[in-house]
């Protein structure tokens, strides 16, 4: 029986560093997961950080729970964003997976 996390390696989303993620490999990334299946995710620009930086809203999904996951209120905090974009690679390329439905 396979389990989620022997499934892990094939929803990480490739990145030169998680550790020091740039503004412009995350927007790379975005736009490679938006790739798998375009009608199911949404980027939209919500506003400038103080140092002119763009601030994203993914949407996925559809239903009546709404969740908020946030990443990098410090922006020394990288991983977390790998973190996400690991999960939205999942979300996009694993749809039916019982994991994913729950």
């Amino acid at each position: 029986m396979s389990t989620l996390w022997n499934e892990h390696d094939a929803s990480l989303t490739p990145l030169p560093d998680p550790y020091a993620i740039r503004p412009a490999e995350v927007a790379a990334a975005l736009a490679s997961i938006r790739d798998i299946r375009p009608d199911a995710l949404a980027c939209r620009l919500l506003g400038r950080s103080a140092e002119g930086r763009d601030i994203v809203l993914v949407e996925i999904g559809v239903g009546p729970v709404r969740t908020l996951a946030w990443s990098q209120m410090h922006g020394d905090e990288s991983t977390h964003t790998a973190v996400l974009l690991d999960l939205l690679t999942f979300l996009q390329s694993q749809p039916d997976h019982p994991t994913a439905t729950a």
